[in-house]
């Protein structure tokens, strides 16, 4: 049975804009987490949810209040959250009868297009120390890139430089910056690699660690 976990929203939960993650299921799951995972309900519509780390305890933040709007969750909604892997929830949601409520009813959707990568995303499997990075559409066409603090644990020691390659042999060489607060970003070589793949907005790029600055990478486009 895949580890899952339950929360109760109540008043300050929602006026605190953030959730959080029991101590029990970190510890029982230390490898589910990164700086970010992705949330799906039953009907297959994926968000990214950031996390953030307070008091020693773990939060779904960032981006959690669109998820929360999204689905009208009020007082007392049940929320119960199952692993499927590589850092991915399904999610499903109790309004306050007790009831699952209808999720072809809520208002808006994420870009379908980013479903149709997340949906081959979450089926990827690797047992190699990896992150990923989701194309924003502020992302396409510019230099930068910010880059999962996950990466910091992979390499101890954060180079100047990392080698992304494909499977086909093609590699870009891709420079690393860190800003004043020590968050990472990609820069010189990251829009070279955008263009070669024709990377857009939705999607998916895994990074796998194969050997010391060198990431092999696994690409989910949002069209079949």
């Amino acid at each position: 049975m895949a580890p899952s976990f339950f929360r109760v929203c109540f008043t300050e939960t929602l006026h605190d804009q953030k959730l959080e993650i029991p101590e029990k299921f970190l510890r029982d799951n230390p490898d589910a987490f990164i700086d970010q995972v992705n949330l799906i309900d039953p009907t297959g519509t994926a968000w990214e949810v950031g996390l953030t780390k307070s008091d020693n305890k773990v939060y779904f933040d960032h981006n959690w209040n669109e998820f929360v709007k999204h689905y009208s969750i009020q007082q007392k909604y049940l929320l119960v959250f199952k692993l499927l892997g590589f850092y991915t929830f399904g999610v499903r949601i109790c309004d306050n009868s007790g009831c699952e409520i209808d999720y072809s009813s809520t208002r808006t959707t994420p870009s379908q297009t980013e479903q149709r990568a997340m949906a081959d995303f979450v089926n990827f499997k690797t047992e190699k120390p990896c992150f990923k990075i989701i194309i924003r559409r502020r992302g396409v066409g510019y230099r930068f890139a910010n880059v999962p603090a996950k990466v910091k644990e992979i390499l101890k020691e954060v180079p100047v430089e990392l080698t992304f390659q494909l499977s086909d042999g093609r590699e870009w060489k891709v420079k690393v910056q860190r800003n004043k607060a020590k968050q990472l970003s990609l820069g010189q070589g990251w829009t070279a690699f955008l263009r070669d793949n024709n990377l857009m907005e939705g999607d998916i790029c895994v990074f796998e660690f194969m050997e010391m600055n060198v990431f092999g990478v696994t690409i989910f486009h949002d069209t079949k």
